[in-house]
């Protein structure tokens, strides 16, 4: 009989020597295998999972995860229950002894699971995609269907691949093979159509691609693809995410950035890629948005089970969109991590594919290279900025940041003593918003805006201490104070405001 030490009888007792009803003893029983008798069952072949001194089987953050065909899957507490039961079940049918049976509760079931995880626990702060031993600080791993793809982190030797390997603690694997020879001419076509042949933003794409491949996220950016009608980004999106691979993808929107509950989902991703119809995004979940492309620690919750504190996020972020999102933040801190793409083709039906990305993917092991090509780029020299990038962002803040668009388009800074009345200014906001189709913000974060915009600008009384009206002192009207308004025929250049303006 195989692994019957097991099942030998104590002198004292009945009851098996090895387990005696003690809920560690069976954890450990459940570990090493000693439970199969190929005499009682027939099917052993669930139990291959747990025959390597336990290390298949780990815990992590209260759930269990088996190793297999190079990659570990959770497995659901349901499953582990039935696992154990089945485990005294044999274990009883071994023994052949009523009075020495193992009793099954739900108690003594969930008893062996807390051991269990006391035997197989990994810390709670470990990050996915990581070895046990040291090798996460000298490589990138990137596992594949046929291997591990290693790529080291220093940039000066080629890739190589290794076996699959348990001490790679990673829950997903790429569906394809790693083949240094594989092309992706398809791909490289429809990229040079969608980008109307500029190199810039195709390099940026490539160099995206790339640092998907990276474990950090240490770039604190993310990738803003705008434009309307059939352009190519859900294309684009759909081999991104077939790339890292579907399971290495979630789908939470900006707009949920600020529910406590929804990045839990983000856990372990590669790649957290949306379509967003949502303009408007709260201030509390463009924070967070701003702490997860950083790569911040932060607390996860997750619907009834203990918050996580202290995790690392893991995905970075990719968002297409028709129309432009309008962000909240005054300052640089959301804009000096956007990587603004635009799709500005619009592909007509008669040239429209209906099955290319399905062709595409037959490329992945070619766009893999691609993207390994992209990633040598992005560590070489950085994201790329194409050259009208920096014009089509501050094109794009005022469509974000309505109080700016409105102070740029009608004021600008003077040297003299030109002055606006703060009512009138406001009041001239209010009608622009109500044109414009956008909430105005309060009077007083106005004046706060006014001053961001304008630095030099001074808000005092008028006339001194005894007046009530207050001046913005500093600040013109381009006719006079009079209210500009959208001028359709209007076509001279709108001056920029006289203030030192951050590089993006």
């Amino acid at each position: 009989m195989a692994d019957t030490e097991g099942a030998k009888m104590s002198k004292k007792g009945k009851e098996p020597r090895l387990f005696n009803g003690n809920p560690d003893r069976l954890a450990e029983g459940f570990l090493h295998g000693y439970i199969f008798d190929p005499e009682v069952d027939k099917d052993p072949s669930e139990y291959e999972i747990f025959k390597s001194k336990g290390h298949t089987l780990r815990s992590w953050r209260d759930e269990f995860y088996v190793w297999k065909n190079g990659c570990y899957y959770r497995l659901s507490n349901t499953e582990i229950k039935r696992l154990l039961t089945k485990h005294i079940q044999t274990l009883n049918d071994a023994v052949r002894d009523e009075e020495s049976e193992i009793s099954i509760s739900t108690q003594r079931i969930n008893n062996i699971s807390l051991c269990l995880k006391g035997r197989i626990g990994i810390e709670e702060d470990r990050e996915l995609k990581t070895w046990d031993d040291s090798r996460e600080k000298l490589y990138h791993t990137i596992p594949v269907e046929n291997g591990l793809l290693m790529l080291r982190k220093n940039g000066r030797e080629k890739p190589s691949l290794i076996p699959h390997n348990i001490w790679y603690f990673s829950l997903s694997k790429l569906p394809f093979n790693y083949d240094p020879a594989a092309k992706c001419p398809q791909w490289e076509e429809f990229l040079d159509d969608v980008m109307q042949g500029n190199s810039d933003y195709i390099l940026l794409l490539q160099q995206w691609a790339g640092y998907l491949l990276r474990q950090d996220l240490n770039e604190q950016k993310f990738l803003l693809c705008v434009g309307e009608g059939a352009n190519g980004k859900g294309v684009f999106f759909e081999i991104l995410q077939s790339l890292v691979g579907k399971e290495n993808c979630s789908q939470v929107p900006m707009s949920r950035f600020g529910d406590k509950f929804a990045l839990y989902s983000t856990i372990g991703k590669a790649l957290n890629a949306t379509n967003e119809s949502s303009h408007i995004i709260a201030d509390e979940a463009e924070t967070i948005l701003k702490s997860f492309v950083a790569g911040d620690l932060m607390t996860i919750e997750k619907k009834f089970k203990d918050s996580l504190p202290n995790v690392r996020p893991t995905a970075k972020v990719m968002i297409s969109t028709n129309a432009l999102p309008r962000f909240s933040d005054k300052t640089m801190g959301i804009w000096r991590r956007i990587l603004l793409v635009p799709f500005s083709k619009v592909i007509p039906p008669e040239e429209q594919n209906r099955n290319l990305a399905y062709q595409l993917k037959k490329e992945l092991s070619g766009i893999l290279n691609w993207a390994l090509a992209g990633l040598e780029s992005l560590n070489s020299d950085g994201f790329v900025t194409p050259n009208d990038n920096k014009d089509l962002v501050e094109e794009y803040r005022p469509d974000s940041d309505p109080c700016r668009a409105f102070l740029i388009e009608n004021y600008t800074a003077s040297a003299n003593e030109d002055y606006i009345v703060c009512t009138e200014a406001y009041n001239q906001y209010k009608q622009w918003c109500v044109d414009n189709g956008c909430r105005p913000m309060g009077e007083r974060l106005f004046g706060k805006q006014v001053k961001r915009i304008f630095p030099n600008t001074e808000r005092k009384r008028r006339g001194g201490r005894n007046s009530r009206e207050y001046i913005y002192q500093g600040l013109v009207s381009y006719e006079d104070g009079d209210y500009i308004g959208n001028d359709e025929d209007d076509e001279s250049p709108v001056p920029e405001p006289q203030q030192e303006m951050i590089p993006f």
